[in-house]
């Protein structure tokens, strides 16, 4: 697989490389004399081109300031007057008053700058120019660019030693960082690290550097006085940001885990890990140290961690794509100097009349030694004293045991230990309590941790440590997961808990557990601090956090994250017409390769692709990822439909008349259409694109009309030969006539009106004697009753109206009844009779027949047609 170097901002949850940058410093009180009041947060939102001020006493956003395009980097200068923001697309750098929230300077910078660091006196900022591989000098009192340093391929992080002789940069193109002398603005030394390195940190002490490598999962640890990388931290997934918060705590974002790991930096372990928003990027700590703000790209929102609790507390909506890597807020440095710590460990349970041994350990956190070390630890009254480590004397009197150690130089480490006696007669539940002190000859920055406590309870009973192990993405029990019970080992660190003693720390007595069908495991123990290491076929190894027992725990929970491929995929299209051309582009995790099934017999071993279906249909859609633990599928549903194409037609309000003629036509077209084209005259020509346009013919003449509408599946045209009639203008009055198609018939009668009207008429009125009117020129008329109808035609033209009028004209007639009278019905013969007709309905015809009725001589009654005389 090729990889593209140049790497590139959100959408963050590509292989994109952040950083975050924390700087200490040695200013005196009254440098930042109101800094340290400064209750405010600089987040900068990178795809909304804007910096959210967020009050941290509030923790609500107060203000928002809109900057360059794409801000990624921030900064605050010590006096909390000034805040430093890069903008990767805009290449400058955007300087904002705090009092204000203005910006007040834009300083041009390299192409794409990223990283951003401000050195302890506030008087250079450090610009890490991505695309120019070097980073900018910004002297902040006039704010502009005073050097260019040339560093490594693609450059990205950047913090700045507390003696501000140093500047480090990680360059992610090459895997390195780059040493850059302050004084001379040069790079003395480079460094090999780890894959794609983005955030990076000094210690207080200058003696130590740590760095993110968002490519290999891991915090690499360099000593600054060697130039070399002396320890690896495995970290979560695609590690970004880095933060100090004491001494002995560093935290660091995992952008693709979405949680933050907290490492110790006595043993270069993680010790906590902390789940927050999606894709956290920047972070930094509060003035106090007791929070941490998490700035999560992809749920626009800052988390913030309590460090105490080691959980998320609260959560601060923010802009679109917040980033903010750097120092976004205004942290005290911590102070340089001797720092002694002790802590203090024993068994937190223990049965009577056994032995235990306390062990001592002291580390000095500072960058100065420590002379004239003692330690004392005072004896509790309910022990008996039997033995010190070397140099350990036990004073009877005072019941004290005691150390001279002498000098601890910075980093330098050391333990003591003593063993006492729990009495035979000592009551269950009883509480040991033992405290030690650590003292030196020197001042030092810190004295709150040079004492330490610890109990320890005399037992009999067992007590549980139980939990449930799950996979973070499903929330699914995990079944057959190796579970580990651990105890700390006595040297800062953490032991599996031994098997096969004559008193079993734990029941059963068996290390590890395996976890039953739903996910759970269970030991009963003594009492003491336990946690759990948990392993499991497919996932990333993890560990519990610790716990004290008693009380029972019973939700002791880890959620493991699955090393198997997770598939997901998008396309542009999932519906559409042949030929529909659909390009998928995956989503998935952790994929190595990947097998794409089209469902129409094609299919592709491309990561993105564009496919083509020709043929309409359902199409199931099945991606299936894999990598050396396993695969995975999803399935999609494309629809292709046959092609759709338009049928055109049209009318108009009228189809003749003088010029100028203004027609309104109207679309009556039918099926899905996109564009109209419409040619008035048939000339070839597109003379309007509206849907229903208004068109004004200019002189006389027959006109053939156009119209052709099309969609994506194309096209179709109706096209009405000699459909407008334009005549000129009269020059004399009009003179109205009229023809019928008919002039009488049966019910319902059916007529059409054509006018024969001379002078060039404009405007017609007819009036068909039932009723009805019309101003067509022709028409078509029903009649529904019968009757006589009188109809009357007036026409007009500019000059005059003239009206005819044709009385009875139609005659509508029903079906006739037959009737009629006679003037005599008796007489002698002959006999002359006058019969009159009285038959209704309008006849047209008539036929009479007379017929003769006489009996002849033998009585029979016989007939015979008659000749009228007269009718």
């Amino acid at each position: 697989m090729k990889t593209n170097k140049k790497l590139h901002p959100p959408a963050l949850a590509l292989a994109v490389i952040l950083f975050l940058t924390l700087v200490t410093s040695t200013a005196s009180a009254d440098s930042v004399q109101n800094s340290a009041d400064w209750p405010y947060a600089y987040i900068t939102n990178y795809a909304a081109g804007t910096v959210s001020v967020i009050d941290i006493n509030t923790n609500t956003v107060t203000a928002t300031v809109p900057v360059g395009i794409t801000p990624f980097g921030v900064v605050i200068n010590p006096e909390a007057t000034k805040v430093y923001v890069t903008n990767w697309g805009s290449n400058n750098v955007s300087v904002i008053n705090t009092a204000t929230n203005t910006v007040i300077a834009t300083v041009p910078v390299g192409s794409e700058p990223k990283g951003i660091a401000i050195n302890p006196e506030g008087t250079k900022v450090y610009v890490a120019n991505t695309n120019s591989t070097t980073v900018s000098v910004i002297d902040t009192a006039t704010d502009t660019v005073t050097a260019t340093v040339n560093v490594g391929s693609y450059p990205l992080g950047i913090a700045v030693n507390s003696a501000r002789t140093k500047a480090y940069v990680t360059n992610y193109g090459s895997n390195t960082v780059s040493v850059i002398d302050t004084a001379t603005n040069k790079v003395t030394a480079t460094v090999k690290v780890g894959s794609v390195p983005s955030g990076v940190v000094v210690n207080p002490f200058g003696s130590k550097v740590y760095v993110a490598n968002s490519g290999s999962n891991t915090l690499s640890v360099i000593d600054t006085k060697t130039n070399t990388v002396t320890a690896t931290v495995k970290v979560g997934r695609s590690p970004f940001g880095v933060a100090i918060v004491a001494g002995s705590k560093l935290y660091v974002t995992n952008s693709l885990g979405n949680t933050v790991s907290i490492i110790n930096t006595a043993t270069d372990a993680v010790t906590a890990t902390v789940p927050v928003g999606i894709n956290p990027v920047g972070m930094a700590v509060n003035p106090t140290r007791s929070k941490v703000y998490v700035a999560n790209h992809a749920s626009n929102t800052v988390s913030i961690i309590d460090v105490a609790k080691k959980t998320v507390t609260a959560t601060v909506p923010v802009g679109s794509g917040p980033t903010a890597f750097g120092q976004f807020m205004y942290c005290p440095p911590l102070s340089v100097g001797a720092n002694l710590k002790i802590y203090k460990q024993a068994p937190s349970s223990i049965t009577s009349g056994s032995s235990m041994t306390y062990t001592l350990y002291y580390y000095n956190f500072g960058n100065k030694d420590a002379r004239n070390v003692g330690i004392e630890d005072a004896l509790p009254d309910n022990v008996e004293f039997e033995s010190a480590s070397d140099g350990g004397v036990y004073h009877s009197d005072t019941r004290t045991v005691t150390w001279d150690i002498g000098s601890v130089s910075p980093d330098g480490h050391g333990y003591k230990t003593f063993t006492v006696k729990i009495p035979q007669n000592t009551p269950v539940e009883t509480l040991i309590y033992n405290s030690v002190s650590i003292s030196t000859s020197d001042l030092e920055t810190n004295d709150d941790d040079n004492t330490a406590r610890v109990w320890t309870w005399v037992v009999s009973k067992y007590h549980d440590p139980a939990g449930y192990i799950y996979d973070v993405n499903t929330l699914e029990p995990i079944s057959n997961a190796s579970v580990w019970l651990q105890i700390p080992d006595g040297i800062g660190g953490w032991e599996n808990v031994s098997t096969g003693e004559s008193v079993p720390i734990a029941q059963p007595d068996k290390n590890p557990l395996t976890t039953d069908e739903a996910g759970k495991y269970k030991w009963d123990v003594l009492n003491g601090s336990y946690m759990v290491h948990v392993e499991a076929s497919g996932y990333e190894p993890a560990d519990s956090i610790v716990v004290f027992i008693p009380p029972a725990v019973t939700d002791l929970d880890v959620g493991l994250i699955s090393l198997l491929p997770v598939a997901n995929f998008t396309s542009n299209l999932t519906s559409g017409n042949v030929p529909l051309s659909v390009e998928f582009t995956d989503n998935s995790q952790k994929a190595t390769e990947w097998n794409w099934d089209f469902g129409d017999g094609t299919s592709s071993t491309d990561q993105n692709t564009t496919h083509t279906y020709f043929a309409a249909g359902n199409y199931t859609v099945n991606l299936t990822v894999s990598n050396e633990h396993g695969t995975d599928s999803k399935l999609a549903t494309i629809i292709v439909s046959e092609q759709v194409l338009p049928v055109a037609n049209f009318t108009s309000n009228v189809t003749s008349g003088s010029a100028p003629l203004a027609v309104r036509f109207t679309d009556t077209s039918t099926g899905t259409v996109s564009s109209y084209a419409w040619d008035f005259n048939n000339d070839g020509n597109i003379d309007s694109t509206e849907q229903s346009p208004l068109y004004t013919y200019g002189t006389s003449g027959t006109y053939t009309v156009n119209l052709t509408v099309s969609n994506a599946d194309g096209s179709d045209s109706e096209v009405k030969t000699g459909y407008i009639n334009v005549i000129s203008q009269s020059s004399e009055k009009p003179v109205a006539d009229f023809s019928a198609s008919s002039t009488s018939g049966k019910i319902p009668l059916t007529v059409t009106f054509t006018d024969t009207s001379t002078g060039i008429p404009t405007k017609w009125k007819w009036s068909f004697g039932d009723g009805t009117t019309s101003t067509q020129q022709d028409q078509k008329h029903k009649y529904s009753k019968a009757g006589k109808y009188t109809v009357t035609l007036t026409v007009a033209n500019t000059k005059g109206s003239n009206t005819v009028t044709r009385t009875d004209y139609i005659k509508v007639i029903e079906k006739p009844v037959a009737n009629f009278t006679s003037s005599v019905t008796k007489g002698k013969s002959p006999l002359n009779v006058k019969f009159t007709d009285t038959s209704t309905g309008t006849p047209t015809k008539w036929k009479w027949i007379f017929q003769e009725y006489r009996r002849s001589g033998n009585g029979i009654l016989e007939t015979g047609q008659l000749q009228p005389s007269r009718i």
